[in-house]
């Protein structure tokens, strides 16, 4: 009987796994907000890409920002323009994500 049991432990703690959350790759894990009540729609984890940033511009840029639920479903989709005096101190993207967070109204996990 003991080695019934012990088979079938082994055989649960394998098939058991933790709950993913990054799912996302490169992604920024985010407090989780309800962005969409009707929808049910989540926000647990964001993605963005820059574009329109040019060397010695002084207009700033536009970045495309990807909300994404638990299992990494994209809910929402925006394009946020950074301004020049954000990008103008980008040295490290994590500028960048500080900006795209306070924008949304959001905070890292």
């Amino acid at each position: 009987m003991k080695k019934l049991l012990s088979i079938l432990f082994v055989f649960i703690a394998f098939n058991a796994s933790a709950q993913k959350l990054d799912t996302v790759k490169n992604a920024i894990l985010v407090q989780p907000v309800v962005i969409d009540a009707l929808m049910k729609d989540t926000v647990f984890q964001l993605k963005w890409e820059a574009f329109g940033l040019k060397r010695k511009d002084t207009t700033g840029c536009n970045t495309y920002v990807q909300m994404f639920d638990r299992k990494g479903k994209q809910v929402r989709e925006r394009n946020i323009p950074i301004p020049y005096s954000v990008t103008s101190v980008w040295l490290d993207d994590v500028v960048i994500d500080n900006y795209i967070l306070t924008f949304l109204g959001l905070q890292k996990k």
